[in-house]
């Protein structure tokens, strides 16, 4: 018996301390499934996802719908101009080692400005057709990330130790910080900038519209470049180094500098290398 009693006391204990260290989640809970109001005056739409594998898709409607299976409560907050969907978990369900969920987001397909999703430990997927947005913002800690289709004036990625492969974006900018986790772009499209410590970049440039500025401290990057791109490169490197597959004119590569150019020069692509390795394909 009075072990029962000592059992019970702990988890009170530990349920007050989540309650106020976490607390309950952000604005008014909510019933998953029920339509969300997505007014037109909506500027960011801000997706918070605690331990959850989540799966986004546009579709043909004027409301937002989110589906939880397993643990966690929907929260919604706004504003006249923000709307913030957090889905976590209670106190009581962080006991046990099932505590991921799978959650479903849908999306109307018309919503065009902001919008930014927060991972913790989940996995994220963009599944169905292109999304056309203002700004994408990702913020990732040990999750992964899927994509697919996107169109935004701006993108922007933080990567702690988590993965994201996107495929088809388009973009005025992105711009990626990335410690140690990894990056794939394939078939962008975009001016880049980004740093880059113990983490990994891939880049498969479609076709190159803009200017590429990328600090690698002690990571690896590897960009592959349309042949017909133009650009001026500027590197220089200390203990790391610069390895470039493309024929350039003007070319000089010496006391940790590398410079050239390809076709017009009109974009320029400038690299800051310490400790890492970048190689142009």
């Amino acid at each position: 018996m009075k072990n029962l009693g000592a059992i019970l006391l702990a988890a009170i204990t530990l349920g007050v301390f989540y309650f106020v260290v976490y607390g309950e989640g952000i604005g008014k809970e909510t019933e998953q499934g029920n339509p969300i109001e997505l007014d037109s005056n909506i500027k960011s739409l801000n997706l918070r996802l605690e331990s959850s594998d989540t799966t986004i898709i546009p579709v043909e409607q004027d409301f937002i719908e989110v589906k939880i299976d397993g643990k966690g409560a929907l929260y919604v907050k706004g504003n006249k101009k923000e709307l913030i969907i957090e889905v976590r978990r209670k106190w009581y369900e962080r006991f046990g080692l099932n505590a991921k969920s799978n959650v479903t987001v849908n999306v109307p397909k018309d919503f065009q400005e902001k919008l930014s999703v927060s991972i913790g430990s989940g996995n994220l997927t963009f599944d169905g057709g292109r999304m056309e947005l203002e700004e994408l913002s990702l913020n990732l800690s040990s999750g992964d990330m899927e994509l697919d289709n996107i169109t935004a004036k701006t993108l922007k990625h933080n990567g702690s130790s988590g993965d994201l492969h996107a495929k088809k974006v388009i973009t005025k900018e992105a711009e990626l910080n990335i410690s140690s986790g990894d990056v794939r772009l394939e078939d962008f499209e975009g001016a880049l900038s980004g740093d880059v410590s113990s983490g990994e970049l891939k880049v498969t440039i479609s076709q190159l519209l803009g200017d590429i500025d990328l600090d690698v401290s002690s990571g690896d990057v590897q960009l592959t470049l349309p042949d017909n791109a133009d650009f001026t490169l500027n590197g220089k490197y200390s203990s790391g180094n610069i390895a470039s597959n493309k024929i350039l004119k003007f070319e000089d590569s010496e006391n940790g500098v590398i410079k050239g150019v390809s076709g017009t020069g009109k974009y320029e692509i400038k690299l800051s290398v310490s400790s890492g390795s970048v190689h142009l394909n």
